[in-house]
């Protein structure tokens, strides 16, 4: 998360010192290049990245957060932080999304449902290597990102705490404007402790505040002090990283290479190679404040607060999601539509949920209900009326979910038609889990 920027800084003072770039390299080089495994997710992998950035339009990099955890004996660990990163070298713009770690969303084998943040720490494929069982966490959680949202993603970061915390005490602390006072009576006193569950008080002043590496952590990290809960941990996280940003052009950055090399090792992972973490630097010291724009794909706009399996978590409104996606990520898979070649992981998730489709027919061209239904009968899906719907003039095709046990269902069948699922929060018609409403959008692709 935050030592990645700085990460990107110190590498790029490569001329100050052999001695101590050589130190910073050899220690670097060891957290760099790092190919997530890949693992078995119906096809979904990271989008591939030319070695050299300089012809380069735009990436997106996904930024993971997290504890180093004592809870996983595996050395896994849960994604406290996840921030999509659009990296557009043309506009010299950034825009960082960030995702609530409590999203309840279908995972990337297609299983319904896991919070966002437990996907890394459950879904390891047995590694016992810590950095294997991290790794593989990462891959799932990335593959869940790139399927459930139709973001490619060709570079990955992760950053554990006590790094961030070494890293910004080397810093010498930050400036951030803390709008209100943070009070933490359930703040997790996790970090360099023989107790991994312990908690204690936090309690930080509203105001302009210096902060060192531990209280930085703190505030970047604190759950149940903001007014807006999770949410507003994303935008201050957020803060945190512009207030990092003022630090690029610090000229004694490169007088501090060896502690910075030190501070990371262990507690940086990413499959950026040095030289394109060199370019990455360059072009983050050229931004300006108003180049960065900031989201938080947070509820009420983009979900809403629920309850599963006994969690608290955020219900996606992906109708708002969708739209959101479209326009920060226009390389999004959206829009596109394939009504064949079922991947086998998904014929499996529609052979298990067997949910009920109704399909209707709201595009004004006759015959198409039953044209998609013979389609969706063919690839195994169970359609169990289609008809037309209210009104002839939907401009777009809307997949729509009322029944959860079916979201695994649903999130395929809005992949098919290029677009994302919805929750009405309303019932359905009776013996229906999802209702197609076929919109103009797709009348040539329906054949």
């Amino acid at each position: 998360m935050i030592a990645v920027l700085l990460f990107m800084t110190v590498c790029s003072g490569g001329s100050y010192a052999l001695a101590k770039v050589y130190h910073a390299y050899v220690a670097f080089r060891g957290a760099t290049g790092i190919a997530l495994p890949t693992v078995d997710t119906g096809g979904i992998q990271p989008t591939q990245l030319p070695p050299d950035l300089t012809n380069l339009h735009y990436f997106n990099l996904l930024l993971l957060g997290s504890d180093n955890d004592a809870k996983f004996a595996s050395g896994a660990v849960l994604t406290q932080t996840v921030i999509v990163v659009r990296i557009d070298f043309d506009n010299k713009k950034v825009t960082m999304v960030s995702l609530p770690r409590d999203l309840w969303i279908p995972n990337d084998r297609g299983g319904c449902c896991n919070k966002l943040d437990e996907i890394s720490g459950n879904e390891t494929d047995g590694a016992r290597d810590p950095q294997d069982a991290k790794l593989h966490g990462f891959a799932h959680t990335l593959a869940t990102i790139e399927k459930d949202f139709a973001i490619p993603i060709s570079a990955f970061a992760w950053v554990g705490l006590d790094g961030f915390v070494k890293v910004i005490d080397t810093l010498g602390g930050v400036d951030v404007d803390v709008l209100h006072p943070i009070v933490d009576d359930e703040y997790p006193d996790d970090v360099n402790t023989d107790n991994p569950y312990g908690y204690k008080r936090l309690d930080i002043p509203a105001g302009p505040q210096h902060l060192d590496g531990r209280t930085a952590l703190e505030y970047v990290r604190s759950r149940h002090s903001d007014a807006t809960g999770d949410f507003g941990r994303s935008a201050r996280q957020q803060s945190v990283l512009a207030a990092l940003k003022k630090k690029l052009d610090d000229p004694t950055l490169l007088t501090k290479l060896d502690e910075f090399a030190d501070d990371l090792k262990g507690s940086v992972l990413t499959s950026l190679q040095i030289p394109q973490v060199v370019q990455l630097a360059q072009f983050a010291k050229g931004l300006k404040s108003s180049d960065i724009n900031q989201v938080v794909l947070s509820p009420p706009d983009y979900g809403q607060l629920g309850n599963a399996d006994g969690k608290s978590v955020v219900l996606p409104n992906w109708g708002a999601i969708s739209e959101a996606v479209k326009q920060i990520f226009p390389d999004s898979a959206q829009g596109t539509v394939s009504l064949h070649n079922i991947s086998p992981t998904d014929a499996q998730t529609i052979s298990q949920e067997g949910a009920r489709i109704l399909i209707e027919n709201g595009s004004g061209e006759a015959g198409l209900a039953l044209k998609l239904k013979d389609i969706l009968t063919g690839e195994g899906f169970n359609v169990v009326d289609a008809k037309n719907a209210d009104r002839d003039d939907y401009l777009q095709t809307h997949v729509q979910l009322f029944n959860t046990k079916a979201s695994g269902t649903a999130k395929i069948l809005g992949k098919m038609l290029g677009v994302f699922d919805e929750t009405p929060g309303i019932a359905g018609p009776p013996g229906v889990d999802i209702v197609i409403v076929i919109g103009q959008d797709d009348i040539g692709d329906i054949t």
